[in-house]
């Protein structure tokens, strides 16, 4: 009579495979526990902007700082700072009408600093931009029509001599290489939401890189620095 042999391998197969399937659910199981916790605390991040290397300067006032004096910049539009954490610090100005030649005559200094006391303590003076038409950089809006009833604005900046420098769009019909053209950066106003119909979203406005537009058309560096305590932004030129 032949042996008779029992395998144990198929047996000890299942076994360890069981056994790795345990393990690999005991170590996965706690991301699963802590998911649809994670899912919501990502959303409520990317509103209030956790996850954005800016903020919106709401909350705060800016001022030029010159000679140790900080000067109330008053109606300069809405400012966007990197964050602490960041090295390269940059300065961005929300995008409309004329901002390109709003920054040019920062940069150049087309402005007066008025010593006269104004409302605001915290302040030695206000500002006050003067000889617009001297700029280095002269800007220009227009009208693209999509059709005979819609139609989207788009606003460019020239030098001088007539050359093009940036050509952008705020509006949702205008193609996308003009609503995110170079030096334009969507930013989040943190803790903002919009509301459109039925619908609420974050608020996402493009902002324009002012550093980027002080270095490679002016050859100048933006600084500037942060006072918590009586929420100023100074900008030093």
């Amino acid at each position: 009579m032949g042996e008779k042999f029992t395998n144990f391998d198929g047996g000890e197969n299942e076994n360890k495979q069981e056994t790795q399937r345990t393990v690999s659910f005991q170590k996965s199981g706690p991301f699963f526990i802590i998911l649809p916790f994670l899912i919501p605390l990502f959303f409520i991040g990317k509103t209030f902007g956790w996850w954005q290397k800016e903020f919106v300067a709401r909350g705060y006032i800016i001022g030029i700082e010159s000679n140790g004096k900080i000067y109330e910049l008053g109606n300069g539009g809405v400012f966007a700072f990197s964050k602490r954490f960041v090295s390269d610090k940059k300065v961005f100005l929300k995008a409309g009408s004329g901002t390109v030649c709003f920054i040019s005559a920062l940069a150049e200094q087309h402005y007066q600093l008025n010593p006269e006391k104004p409302n605001n303590p915290f302040f030695q003076g206000s500002v006050t931009f003067i000889n617009y038409d001297k700029s280095k950089i002269f800007c220009r809006e227009e009208r693209k029509y999509v059709d005979a009833s819609s139609y989207y604005t788009v606003n460019s900046a020239f030098d001088r001599d007539g050359q093009l420098l940036l050509a952008y769009s705020t509006d949702d019909k205008a193609p996308k290489s003009l609503r995110k053209p170079q030096f334009i950066k969507t930013i989040i106003n943190q803790g903002m939401s919009r509301r459109s119909g039925g619908s609420v979203s974050d608020v996402k406005d493009p902002y324009i890189d002012v550093s980027a537009i002080f270095e490679q058309y002016f050859h100048k560096k933006l600084n500037y620095s942060v006072d918590e305590e009586k929420k100023i932004i100074r900008l030093i030129l």
